[in-house]
C-alpha cells in the first residue's frame, strides 16, 4: 500500500507542476522575465489548486451540508478541479507532445492522462485520510 501511496504522490507532484506550468502558460509568462511576482502568483495558485484536490475527502465528507462555508468550499473545489484539469492538459501536452497534440487519438489520450493526473491528487486524499485504509496500512 505504501508503494501505491508513493506512486499516487508522484502523480500529485506532477499535477502540481503541470498546474504551475499551465497557469504560467495561460498568462503568457516567459521564463527569465523580469516580473517575479507573476511566477509567485502561478506558484501560489498551483499550490492552492493541489491543496483543494488533496483535501477532497475533507471537503466532501462534511456533515453540515447546509453550512455556508461547506457550500463555498465545495464550489471552490469544483472550480479548482476544472482549472486543474485544464492546466494538467496544457502542461502534459507541452511536455509529452511538445505543444502539438495532432490527431484525435493523441488528444483523447491526453485527455485521459490529464484526468488521471488530476485524479491522483484526489486519490491521495482518499489514501491518506481514509479511516479503514489508515488503520490497515499506515499505522
Amino acid at each position: 500500500m505504501r508503494v501505491l501511496i508513493f506512486v499516487v504522490a508522484l502523480g500529485a507532484l506532477w499535477d502540481g507542476y503541470t498546474s504551475f506550468y499551465g497557469i504560467a502558460e495561460f498568462y503568457d509568462l516567459v521564463m527569465g522575465q523580469s516580473a517575479p511576482m507573476r511566477f509567485v502568483f502561478a506558484g501560489v495558485a498551483a499550490i492552492t489548486i493541489v491543496g483543494f484536490m488533496v483535501a477532497t475527502r475533507l471537503i466532501w465528507s462534511g456533515a453540515e451540508a447546509n453550512n455556508t462555508i461547506s457550500i463555498l468550499l465545495k464550489v471552490a473545489w469544483v472550480v479548482c478541479f476544472a482549472i486543474d484539469l485544464y492546466t494538467s492538459f496544457i502542461g502534459t501536452r507541452d511536455f509529452v507532445f511538445d505543444g502539438m497534440a495532432g490527431g484525435s487519438a493523441n488528444v483523447f489520450g491526453l485527455l485521459i492522462m490529464s484526468f488521471l493526473v488530476t485524479s491522483s491528487s484526489v486519490l491521495l486524499s482518499q489514501l491518506i485520510t481514509g479511516k479503514g485504509i489508515r488503520k490497515r496500512y499506515l499505522y
